[in-house]
């Protein structure tokens, strides 16, 4: 072992730091140390620590080691240190060797593995250096960065309109809700919407027949949106349905002269609007809608045998929307 000691000392000059290797000088019988050394080394496995029998223990400065254990038995008593890697002495411990000599080893192994153990935690607990404090520059960049917004808007506007029907009618009144989305790229902003409004009852009367005819619209409208400032300007093509109900009563005229009716028409449809945000999420908005009906319609009652024209619809129907809305999902603003 000896003769060792000096290539042990070279390669540990060379290496990054202390290897984890426990150095054990026993003093004893044959059958005591072997035995010591067989049952220590079964102790220090779980911590991937390896013994190294050595008699003398060399100086801590030639053999760098993570522990260092002396075991010395006397008639009386079995004496057991627990030194560190540095040489200085961790735990001491006295054991009477009144009892059976294999109790009496095999608590000499437990009392050098816990003093092994006990420097192994203490590394483990030990604090690492503070590190200098952030300057500002620092700061902010270990500052999260703030989740991007989201690329889609979602919205939902109620509105009031008024909206042409024919001559007699230029302006009747009616409302409707809006579901609109858009993308939230650019300054301009594809997007769609959703109108669906109720217009009537639009009536006619005569000394013989009454008739009443409402309107329930649906419109998609896709458009592009462009912000200038705290306004919004807006404009899509599109087109969908009118659902209009006619109610004929009489009392005077025979059956046959008039029937109550369903028409659903197809309509194609622009709008053109403007839209205020006095906040990030709601805004108020005055939009423009041009309606055109590609079908001719009448609604006639027979007087006399005669078909007499009650109602006739313009072909082109503009109409003025007021109303307000606000953000379900909000997305960058500009």
């Amino acid at each position: 072992m000896s003769a060792l000691l000096p290539l042990v000392v070279l390669l540990s000059a060379t290496a990054p730091e202390p290897p984890k290797l426990v150095l054990l000088e026993a003093v004893g019988s044959p059958a005591d140390v072997d035995a010591l050394r067989v049952s220590l080394e079964d102790w220090l496995k779980p911590m991937a620590l390896e013994l190294e029998l050595m008699n003398p223990l060399p100086p801590p400065e030639q053999l760098p080691s993570f522990a260092r254990v002396r075991v010395v038995w006397t008639d009386e008593v079995c004496v057991v240190e627990v030194f560190r890697g540095n040489g200085a002495l961790a735990r001491k411990k006295l054991l009477p060797r009144a009892g059976a000599p294999l109790l009496v080893l095999e608590s000499a192994a437990l009392v050098a593995q816990a003093g092994v153990r006990e420097l192994s935690i203490e590394e483990h607990q030990r604090e690492p250096l503070s590190a200098p404090p952030l300057t500002a520059a620092e700061e902010v960049v270990k500052q999260p960065a703030p989740p991007p917004p989201s690329t889609v808007e979602l919205g939902l506007a109620a509105f009031v309109q008024g909206r042409s029907f024919d001559e007699r009618s230029p302006f009747v009144f009616g409302g409707g809700a809006e579901l609109h989305a858009n993308l939230a790229l650019g300054a301009w902003r594809p997007s769609a919407s959703l109108l669906v409004a109720y217009q009537g009852p639009v009536s006619r009367s005569s000394t013989l027949v009454n008739l009443q005819v409402q309107t329930l619209s649906f419109r998609l409208l896709p458009g592009l949106k462009r912000e200038l400032g705290v306004f919004e300007l807006e404009a899509g093509v599109g087109g969908g349905l009118d659902v209009l109900l006619a109610d004929t009563s009489a009392t005077e005229l025979p059956a046959g002269s008039f029937e109550d009716r369903t028409d659903v028409a197809p309509f194609l449809s622009a709008a053109l609007g403007v839209r205020v945000r006095p906040s990030e999420s709601s805004a108020i908005f005055l939009r423009a809608v041009v309606d055109f009906d590609p079908a001719k319609r009448r609604y006639r009652a027979r007087l006399g045998g005669e078909p007499v024209t009650l109602l006739e619809p313009w072909t082109v129907r503009p109409s003025l929307q007021l109303g307000f809305s606000f953000d379900l999902i909000s997305g960058a603003r500009r």
